[in-house]
């Protein structure tokens, strides 16, 4: 005898109301699934504050409603939990205007958090401070020539800890002297130009240093097991093993890209290019990274070119 079919479970009006708050995130904003994951969740905190168990009257809506559930969550969450909450609720509230289920403007009376003080300079290293780090790295051992030819990629290249992890023999163009970078973070390729230092370093570390393995990833544990890809938190210990021989507060790698565009901007190195080489897209994400102000950044844009009518 087939057993009788299982009841689906009854949606609430909430839950209806949710899942087509998600189908217009995806289908006409196109968003995340991460993104939208965390939009729906704070449109269903802000519903089960306001409605709890009781029948949604979308309309009896009010400002203060919205204050009251801002200020209330602005007690318990981060600043930057608190964005993102406040960011969720007006795009569930235009939602809710698109759809004709809200009056207009609604999703203006959201209060927005305070903003941040400016943030102090970032810490950079000079070349002092620099060249005793690349000295700390014993090269007459295979981990010391490994994490030399590592801290270079950082120091001289400005990768970040998962390029270098990633980094395999077939990126390398020793003809060309470049360095091609397939997997970046703005999921473009970067081709920079390899330095000879670094280029010395890369060979040392594969001549008398990497184990004999059959797979193409560049940098490998020297610890038995030996010859795995080596990870990017294993490249990032490398270097904070490093800074700690030096007797430097900086732990991870990050530094060494900071203080590259920092010392090329000072050497006259437009932000155009220190962004090229860093990968960003937007010059707003460069200027910190290279120390320029935001007066600097305006004068490097290029002006509005004037038409005759």
């Amino acid at each position: 005898m087939l057993d009788p079919p299982k009841k689906l479970p009854v949606l609430r009006a909430a839950d209806r109301l949710l899942l087509g708050f998600d189908l217009h995130l995806d289908r006409v904003q196109g968003l995340s699934e991460l993104t939208r994951r965390a939009r729906r969740r704070y449109a269903g905190e802000f519903l089960d504050a306001q409605f709890g168990l009781r029948r949604l009257q979308l309309r009896g809506i009010k400002p203060g409603d919205l204050l009251r559930f801002v200020n209330a969550r602005a007690l318990t969450l981060k600043r930057t939990s608190l964005h993102a909450l406040v960011v969720g609720l007006r795009s569930f509230l235009r939602f809710l205007e698109f759809s004709g289920r809200i009056r207009q403007g609604l999703a203006g009376a959201i209060p927005s958090p305070a903003c941040p003080p400016p943030q102090p300079p970032l810490q950079v290293l000079d070349q002092n401070a620099q060249c005793r780090f690349l000295r700390s790295f014993d090269r007459t051992t295979c981990l010391g020539r490994r994490d030399y030819a590592m801290a270079l990629c950082f120091a001289e290249l400005a990768l970040r800890a998962n390029e270098v992890a990633d980094l395999t023999l077939d990126d390398v163009d020793w003809r060309a002297s470049t360095l091609r970078l397939r997997q970046t973070k703005q999921r473009r390729e970067r081709l920079l130009p390899l330095p000879s230092r670094v280029a010395r370093a890369l060979v040392a570390y594969l001549q008398r240093g990497r184990p004999a393995v059959a797979h193409r990833t560049f940098f490998v544990t020297l610890w038995a097991p030996p010859g795995r890809p080596l990870s990017t938190d294993g490249v990032r210990h490398a270097i904070g093993r490093a800074f700690a021989r030096c007797g430097m507060e900086a732990t991870g790698p990050h530094i060494l890209r900071r203080s590259w565009a920092t010392l090329a901007h000072r050497r006259g190195a437009g932000l155009k290019l220190i962004a090229d080489i860093l990968g960003h897209q937007s010059l707003e994400t460069t200027a910190p990274y290279a120390q320029v102000h935001f007066e600097e950044l305006r004068q490097a844009a290029l002006p509005w070119p004037r038409t005759k009518l």
